[in-house]
């Protein structure tokens, strides 16, 4: 009995590991300061840093994940309490810098 629950959870974790979306650019912003950044050069990495922390002036958690299309924008999403607002400037700051 346990055998077979622990198959099908191992299984389960296999098929969300393959099949969840991969993101080519991962921010975490928690009360005003960036925590996490992934796939992002180095050289562009303070311009984002200071526009998150001093320009946007979010307070609360945001996760922002990105992924690049076959003709080259960013297509961001966004988790947390960004209202449609900020999450626009976001998208404009990162279609112009990135």
């Amino acid at each position: 009995m346990w055998i077979n629950v622990a198959i099908g959870v191992a299984f389960l974790f296999v098929l969300w590991q393959v099949l969840r979306p991969k993101y080519d650019v991962t921010i975490v912003l928690d009360r005003g300061v960036v925590e996490r950044v992934e796939g992002i050069a180095q050289g562009r990495l303070a311009g984002v840093t200071e526009f998150l922390e001093r320009d946007l002036a979010f307070t609360g958690r945001l996760v922002i994940l990105g992924t690049r299309t076959a003709q080259g924008p960013l297509r961001l999403r966004f988790r947390g309490g960004a209202d449609a607002a900020q999450q626009q400037r976001i998208r404009n700051f990162l279609a112009i810098h990135l």
